[in-house]
């Protein structure tokens, strides 16, 4: 790797930054964080935005104290449930068996929003729903359980 060439490349992008200015963050946000975060997605997909429904989940390891990042896709938005697909022989899956806290972080540039939603997963495995053997949803939202999420 030629890192005079990456230099080169992280010199001319540190300068390249706009500063978002579209929205203040309070003017789209309701008082319900789901019909928010739906809303945010409905205009991003609306504005065409690559892949609206990647976001990065960041988990964390116990025994190391290790923080993971991955990106994801959503596949499903139910009532008060943002759903994901997952291999429950990863890496993911463990570190969400034993601690399932976690952090969802969408990001649409053409909108200049990111929203952050912390949430505690819940496993479906063996349901109905798993689409494949070695696949399973992961549900990140529990009724009885707060979600924070914030833009």
């Amino acid at each position: 790797m030629n890192t005079a060439a990456m230099s080169d490349h992280i010199q001319r992008l540190k300068d390249d930054h706009k500063d978002f200015n579209v929205d203040s963050l309070d003017i789209n946000l309701d008082s319900d964080p789901y019909l928010s975060f739906k809303k945010w997605f409905d205009e991003a997909c609306d504005n065409k935005e690559s892949e609206p429904n990647a976001f990065c989940l960041s988990t964390v390891d116990l025994k190391s104290h290790q923080p993971y990042s991955r990106i994801l896709y959503l596949k499903d938005l139910r009532d008060n449930e943002l759903v994901f697909y997952t291999n429950y022989n990863s890496d993911k899956a463990a570190q969400l068996e034993t601690n399932r806290k976690a952090s969802m972080l969408f990001f649409w540039p053409g909108l200049q929003r990111q929203i952050r939603i912390n949430v505690k997963s819940r496993s479906r495995r063996g349901k109905k729903d798993a689409v494949e053997k070695d696949e399973s949803i992961e549900s990140v939202a529990d009724e009885d359980e707060e979600e924070d999420i914030r833009p």
